[in-house]
């Protein structure tokens, strides 16, 4: 019985069918993922920028601080955002 209706299903769809579905999910989800990984690194840019100038006199003020915890934020809440995609 199973094979019967495995062989009436191929031959309605096809096997190119079957294909295009499977490859259309699959890109679909290395496209989502793909997307948040640009974000993530451009998050990790601006950090290492937001470092770089406030390590430039080698000091830094409460203001370079807080740009610095805003940049790290910025960098965690995207990793959550791409393992919470999964």
């Amino acid at each position: 019985m199973q094979e019967w209706f495995i062989n009436l299903f191929m031959n309605i769809i096809g096997w190119d069918v079957i294909i295009s579905i499977v490859m259309t999910a699959v890109i679909g989800f290395l496209g989502v993922k793909w997307k948040i990984s640009k974000k993530l690194l451009k998050e990790v840019k601006e950090l290492m920028e937001v470092l770089s100038d406030a390590l430039a006199d080698d000091t830094i003020d409460k203001e370079e601080a807080a740009k610095i915890l805003k940049e790290t934020q910025d960098v965690i809440a995207t990793v959550k955002e791409l393992l919470k995609k999964q």
